[in-house]
């Protein structure tokens, strides 16, 4: 259960007499204080309730903390002065509270990163580690701009899977119900009509009225229970298909869905990858983060085994060249950026190679998908009418 965090909207007057109005985090007394040193008279305070952010929500924060952080830091304002201007514009009880987090631990004297460790806005172990190094290089605004870019093409991806999935599902979803509809609703017509006729109808029609007066029966909705365990279980399986090695490899090799599945997470790994080393992070820690923050155990692994093998004096290439998670092509123009000196470039012409391959599997996918579901659901409607309509045919060749 989401947790409530107590906020309150209030209104009042400056001393010009105009009206203002915000949101508050502290109580009418403290905030009646407040609105007074800053020379503003309170006139109505609303109590209102809010729930807890959700992993969505509090991703969304991040990329928009991350964009108003780097604003206030390209205009030259210092930064605990940023993040308490932040902190007086955050709309919500829990923002509020990351901010305040995040100031009082730089206040204790300590550095962005461990601040933003301990804030439990859960910033990832990347972005903690990105700006750390920002900070000591005092890059830290063209970090930001790079997080803020990744958080973007992030976001991005997610919403052009969502929009592409959308309405094949809502198709394959309205099918159903109108099959099932159809089940409850006019197949017992059909029933009752062929027992005042006494027709004897065939096998598929039989089996048909069977399951339609087992589903007007009560304990068939013991039938549909399952069904709403199945997010949970989607959710728990995915979680282990993560962490198991054995599990991951298997999927990779189902044929079109695997190598679908194995360059999305490449992608993510290999822009983690190009942005740690385009910020001025070595080469070998760049792969430890990198295998740190992935989400994927078959490519943490890769990467830590790349930290470990470039610290004893092997290439990247080399390195990737032991596991066959990496398509040899994309191992060849790294070594050739390696071999130049231009690996940077390099990185960014896979990360460039591997999002228009992903593009053009989701608009092949997409366009499979959608007459596979009409056709699904045409044959689906087509044996239901046949059912129910043969023993009238039937009957019809008899009367005749």
């Amino acid at each position: 259960m989401r947790r409530r965090l107590a906020s309150w909207r209030w209104q009042g007057l400056n001393k010009q007499g105009l009206r203002v109005s915000g949101i508050a985090f502290l109580p009418p007394p403290a905030l009646r204080m407040q609105l007074w040193q800053q020379e503003i008279q309170l006139i109505r305070v609303r109590h209102q309730s809010q729930g807890s952010l959700s992993k969505t929500q509090r991703r969304r924060w991040q990329q928009q903390f991350t964009h108003d952080w780097l604003a206030l830091l390209k205009a030259g304002i210092p930064q605990l002065d940023a993040l308490h201007i932040l902190q007086r514009q955050a709309a919500h009880a829990q923002q509020h509270q990351y901010l305040s987090q995040l100031i009082s631990s730089l206040q204790a004297g300590h550095d962005l990163a461990t601040s933003l460790q301990n804030c439990s806005a859960e910033f990832s172990q990347q972005y903690c580690r990105l700006v750390a190094v920002g900070e000591q290089s005092g890059q830290l605004p063209q970090v930001l701009q790079r997080l803020e870019a990744q958080f973007i093409a992030t976001e991005a991806q997610r919403k052009k899977l969502r929009k592409a999935i959308s309405y094949p599902l809502l198709v394959l979803a309205v099918s159903l119900l109108v099959f099932i509809a159809m089940l409850y609703l006019v197949v017992p017509q059909f029933a009752s009509l062929y027992q005042q006729l006494q027709v004897a109808v065939p096998n598929s029609t039989q089996r048909l009225l069977d399951i339609a007066s087992w589903l007007r029966q009560p304990h068939s909705a013991l039938f549909f229970i399952p069904l709403l365990f199945g997010w949970p279980v989607w959710l728990i399986l995915r979680r282990l298909s993560q962490q198991h090695t054995r599990v991951i490899r298997l999927l990779y090799q189902i044929p079109l869905l695997g190598k679908h599945l194995r360059q999305s997470r490449l992608l993510q790994d290999i822009s983690t990858l190009c942005l740690a080393y385009r910020s001025s992070i070595p080469l070998t820690e760049a792969c430890m983060l990198t295998a740190q923050s992935s989400n994927d155990a078959c490519f943490a692994q890769l990467w830590r085994a790349c930290a470990r093998l470039l610290g004893q004096g092997s290439s990247l290439h080399e390195a990737l060249q032991q596991d066959q998670l990496v398509d040899a092509a994309y191992i060849q123009n790294l070594a050739l950026g390696e071999q130049s000196g231009r690996l940077q470039q390099q990185l960014d012409f896979v990360i460039q190679h591997l999002q228009q391959q992903l593009d053009d599997a989701h608009a092949r996918l997409m366009a499979m998908l959608e007459p596979a579901f009409l056709l699904f659901t045409g044959a689906m409607t087509a044996a239901l009418l046949m059912a129910l309509y043969l023993p009238l045919f039937q009957l019809g060749q008899l009367v005749s």
